[in-house]
């Protein structure tokens, strides 16, 4: 079974596109309300087995993650936070594309009580032979 947490995390804190974005600002699992926004927070939703011959348990995995895009509204931003996360997803899409993922969802939401505009992406890798 693979685990590509470490893989995909630190290409997203490496990359010299999104951090002139978010700067730092990547996070494992969820959005922190501590840190300034726009963030991203990145969490691996799936491993399952993606193949079975006889005589073998496991071919290879498919994993699959979960990106999520964090922007907020601000007084000084009320209008360009949805351009700024389509701009991330395009930087995001980029490294997993390099890392060999195929992105399988792309929505996007406001969320009014916290003024967060919150773009989720996901992604399943195209060959993740063990």
């Amino acid at each position: 079974m693979r685990n590509d947490n470490a893989t995909v995390y630190t290409a997203l804190q490496a990359d010299v596109t999104l951090a002139a974005l978010i700067d730092d600002r990547v996070f494992w699992r969820t959005y922190k309300s501590t840190a300034a926004c726009p963030q991203i927070s990145t969490l691996q939703i799936d491993n399952a087995p993606a193949y079975y011959a006889v005589g073998v348990v496991e071919c290879f995995d498919e994993p699959h993650f979960q990106i999520d895009i964090w922007c907020k509204e601000t007084e000084a931003n009320t209008t360009n936070y949805e351009q700024e996360a389509i701009a991330i997803a395009k930087a995001v899409n980029d490294v997993m594309e390099g890392l060999k993922y195929m992105r399988l969802m792309n929505t996007a939401m406001y969320e009014d009580d916290t003024q967060i505009f919150h773009r989720v992406l996901q992604y399943k890798k195209i060959s993740a032979e063990s």
